[in-house]
């Protein structure tokens, strides 16, 4: 199901592993059904688009093999969390002006050690 990462050091195999793997951590056990993956915008790209109910969001990944430059949800800084926002606001415009009570932004960290995750925490960082 997912790319061997063994013998990796791509980041960018890395982080496809730990969207794979969120997306079907939203669909299995979430019960969210993704509607939109990988989207980008002029301030970057969204990592996936998500919705439960009549909720809208708007997922960040971070995926970490170890702590050596910090935790996964520590890699989220102020500038992106800004561009996040920008992101967020600009898909849900292109939908429809009604949504915008209907959104949030998550972030999701992983921590992958051997092509397991050994650690992942979910955090809600709009609306707090």
């Amino acid at each position: 199901m997912f790319t061997d990462l063994k013998n990796s050091s791509n980041s960018i195999a890395i982080g496809k592993f730990g969207e794979k793997f969120v997306e079907n951590y939203l669909i299995r056990c979430l019960g969210w059904e993704v509607i939109d993956r990988n989207v980008r915008s002029p301030y970057g790209e969204i990592d996936i688009v998500a919705k439960t109910g009549t909720t809208f969001v708007f997922v960040e990944v971070k995926t970490r093999r170890s702590d050596r430059f910090g935790a996964p949800l520590e890699a989220l800084c102020n500038a992106q969390l800004i561009r996040l926002v920008h992101q967020a606001e600009g898909y849900a415009a292109r939908l429809s002006r009604d949504i915008a009570q209907h959104v949030c932004l998550d972030v999701v960290g992983l921590r992958i050690h051997r092509n397991v995750v050994v650690d992942i925490q979910h955090v809600r960082i709009y609306p707090d």
